[in-house]
């Protein structure tokens, strides 16, 4: 009798942490959801700035940030931060990307101004532009990003 109760117990606390997870995953962070809403609403063209300054692709930049995805596969970690700015009008979001460890083109998506929970926002595939390492602009990037990220895994 006491190992059917266990056994349900069990059972009810395993399907809400199921439900718990499946539902994180599924959520759309509400920063991210801010500049999708803008986009689809606005009728001014979004403009980005990447470490400061615009970037001529900033429509298809837009585009791959929208199609962010909330888990990946690959174990890696974010190495190079770089601060980005997306603009619609006078609207704008800040965030901070990282460079993937392993996939040269898979961001990391951060909040600008520390979170008090640190983690990314979600990850997405940046195949408008090639961010190279020469594009370094860590005296932008602010301090709790780097103080976050482990020793280990900084570049």
């Amino acid at each position: 009798m006491k190992t059917k109760r266990s056994l349900r117990i069990f059972v009810i606390l395993f399907t809400l942490l199921f439900i718990a997870v499946v539902y994180y995953l599924n959520k759309t962070p509400d920063s991210i959801k801010a500049v999708i809403n803008k986009n689809k609403i606005s009728e001014l063209e979004p403009s980005v700035l990447f470490c400061g300054k615009p970037i001529s692709e900033s429509k298809s930049f837009i585009d791959n940030f929208e199609s962010f995805s909330r888990s990946k596969l690959s174990g890696s970690h974010p190495t190079y931060f770089y601060p980005i700015s997306i603009r619609f009008g006078t609207a704008e979001f800040n965030f901070h990307i990282g460079k993937d460890s392993r996939e040269s083109n898979l961001y990391w998506i951060y909040d600008y101004d520390e979170p008090r929970i640190k983690g990314s926002l979600g990850y997405f595939e940046l195949t408008s532009f090639t961010v190279g390492v020469e594009n370094s602009c860590d005296e932008l990037v602010q301090t709790w990003i780097y103080e976050f990220l482990p020793t280990s895994q900084r570049h």
